[in-house]
């Protein structure tokens, strides 16, 4: 939801075929660039390509150090990978989704990246 002045409010709620729910919400000050590239805070993160067949690239800039963590859920609410989960410092990073390693099928994905206090979610579609 656009508050003001590229400031947007975010939530994600995932619902599990048992009615279970899970959401995230958060406040940040968003630069969409395109639709592979999405800025947030102190940095920006981009997934290609998207669709994929097995593996997908996250890309993402930190401006400053930060404590970061970048997951994969399912629509259902599940974690399916963890792929990062440490403190970097400034600096450009890449890391691979690969689904033939987690055992996932065709399907929407949702990358969740939290850098610090700051989240960003973006969407995947897994083809095969």
């Amino acid at each position: 939801k656009y508050l003001k002045n590229n400031i947007y409010k975010s939530t994600l709620t995932v619902t599990n075929t048992a009615g279970c729910k899970n959401s995230w919400s958060t406040t940040d000050t968003v630069l969409i660039t395109g639709i592979s590239e999405a800025v947030a805070g102190n940095f920006s993160m981009k997934i290609y390509p998207n669709p994929f067949k097995d593996n997908a690239n996250i890309s993402y800039t930190l401006e400053k150090p930060a404590s970061v963590k970048v997951e994969v859920w399912d629509v259902m609410g599940r974690s399916i990978a963890t792929l990062v989960d440490h403190s970097q410092n400034e600096g450009n990073y890449n890391v691979s989704f690969r689904a033939s390693e987690y055992n996932t099928g065709a399907g929407i994905y949702i990358v969740k990246m939290t850098i610090g206090d700051q989240i960003v979610t973006k969407q995947i579609i897994l083809t095969k």
